[in-house]
């Protein structure tokens, strides 16, 4: 292994397949498969649905979207559950878990799973 680099560990996106007619999602799909092939011991990518945090620009669509996805969130239970939106916060509690973890593999983390490891108290930096 190069530099024993051992672990890779990505933000991808909700619905990303290297197959989507959709480019944004085409990209990141063909992002994963690539890393599939890597020769890590360890791929974590994490498949986040709407961010949700302060960002420097302002992107109208996105507000919109936002506005809508948490006025009707409470309705996406179940399978729906992993469309929710998500703080950046909570992902990035997610992948320092993940990181101190020994995972051997490739793994896909959807959005409900990243918010469920998020709530729970042993993932919080200190």
């Amino acid at each position: 292994m190069q530099n024993n680099v051992k672990q890779f560990l990505i933000i991808s996106s909700l619905g990303a397949d290297a197959h989507s007619g959709n480019f944004y999602l085409k990209t990141k799909g063909e992002i994963q498969d690539f890393l599939k092939n890597c020769p890590f011991e360890s791929v974590s990518v994490f498949q986040p649905s709407l961010l949700l945090g302060d960002r420097k620009e302002f992107r109208l669509g996105e507000k919109i979207g936002t506005f809508f996805m948490k006025l009707f969130s409470f309705l996406l239970i179940g399978n729906l559950k992993k469309y929710k939106p998500i703080e950046s916060e909570a992902v990035a509690k997610t992948m320092f878990a993940i990181a101190q973890k020994n995972y051997k593999g490739f793994q896909v983390i959807t959005s409900d799973t990243i918010q469920e490891i998020a709530n729970k108290k042993s993932c919080s930096p200190r």
